[in-house]
């Protein structure tokens, strides 16, 4: 196993959480430090996101856990307007083979977002194209591993493809059960960002 960035995953979380909340300003960076992938240069004032082409390296591989609740469950068919009745209605799935709701697959692909928008390929990774085969079903109180891994590098028309396996139950990198193979297509870039205005200089 190449990484688990769980300090970038912690960061990422509590930035989304924030930005949800109206707090967040990228002024936080220069005063108390970056995720990968994010450079400050106090002199130019400037901040970049995101990485080169020229950093992508076929075969890298890094990974993270998630844990899917009830709660995602619901608010994720509030807003996808996905009320499959595979998701929500337990006397229709107890007469089915998963004998209780599951939870969406493309929910649980969206574990790719966190890699290609906050951990690696990006930040400022911007799909253009997703595969994905849903090989088993996750439940509510699931641990999901997620591997990505790069494996293309377009330097033609500048895309990178990376890859998604995920497994249920996976414990200390050892996997049990795979749930989704896929891949995404996309296109790395790096913007460069002024200093907010809230930084003295």
């Amino acid at each position: 196993m190449d990484s688990l960035p769980s300090e970038s995953t912690t960061f990422w979380r509590e930035y989304g959480q924030r930005v949800i909340r109206g707090e967040f300003d990228f002024s936080i960076w220069p005063r108390h430090g970056v995720p990968p992938g994010v450079t400050v240069d106090p002199q130019r004032r400037i901040i970049t996101i995101g990485r080169p082409l020229a950093h992508f390296e076929v075969g890298k591989k890094v990974y993270f856990k998630r844990t899917f609740t009830d709660e995602e469950r619901l608010s994720h068919a509030a807003e996808s307007w996905d009320h499959n009745p595979f998701h929500l209605a337990p006397e229709f799935c107890a007469e089915t083979r998963f004998r209780k709701p599951i939870m969406h697959g493309l929910l649980v692909a969206a574990m790719v977002c966190h890699f290609g928008g906050d951990i690696y390929p990006g930040p400022a990774y911007l799909a253009t194209s997703m595969h994905f085969d849903f090989l088993d079903a996750v439940y509510p109180g699931d641990t999901v591993l997620a591997e990505g891994r790069v494996e293309e590098i377009d330097t033609g028309r500048h895309r990178v493809k990376f890859a998604i396996t995920c497994w249920k139950d996976g414990d200390n990198g050892i996997p049990k059960i795979k749930v989704l193979e896929g891949y995404v297509v996309g296109v790395p870039m790096q913007v460069e960002i002024p200093f907010p205005e809230t930084i003295s200089s």
